[in-house]
């Protein structure tokens, strides 16, 4: 299904399949999503203004060219074998999310909160954590290159070495 440059606003998704829906360009403004499902979904350019997203799943789904999650607050959702490229996600509340295989390259995630969330095998590439509070976020079997991470709030030591930044 293509739903590509659509707009939006102030509806609720409750229990609905998006898969392998192609969304590229839409917009989603003040939008509820509860276990709502983006598995293998494309979407590249799409923007969620001031979303909630509850219980989502995003297996497969490619994230790229400037999709923005600025504002929106994803909750409990799982990130499995997810391209997220270029993406930002500027004062986002990404709480309790599992990122599993997930790649991450050149994504803004400045000011965001990713608490309690976990990382496990995902390789994050030129991420912008600058102002992030990551308390309670677990990094397992990740890859870091070329992190920006000025005031970053986390429990503990740094997950990434410092020589690859």
């Amino acid at each position: 299904m293509d739903l590509s440059f659509r707009q939006f606003e102030s509806t609720v998704y409750w229990g609905v399949s998006l898969e392998g829906v192609t969304l590229t360009g839409s917009t989603f403004k003040n939008c509820t999503f509860v276990k709502v499902c983006f598995r293998d979904a494309y979407i590249p350019e799409a923007s969620f203004e001031n979303c909630l997203m509850l219980g989502c799943e995003f297996t497969g789904a490619m994230m790229q060219k400037d999709c923005l999650l600025d504002t929106a607050f994803l909750g409990q959702a799982k990130v499995e074998d997810v391209l997220m490229e270029n993406c930002s996600g500027c004062k986002a509340s990404l709480l309790e999310v599992r990122f599993l295989r997930a790649q991450l390259k050149g994504c803004d995630l400045t000011a965001a909160v990713l608490r309690d969330s976990r990382f496990e095998r995902c390789i994050l590439h030129t991420v912008n954590l600058r102002g992030a509070d990551m308390r309670r976020t677990k990094f397992s079997y990740c890859e870091f290159f070329h992190i920006e991470d000025e005031e970053v709030l986390f429990y503990g030591k740094k997950p990434w070495c410092p020589t690859t930044w």
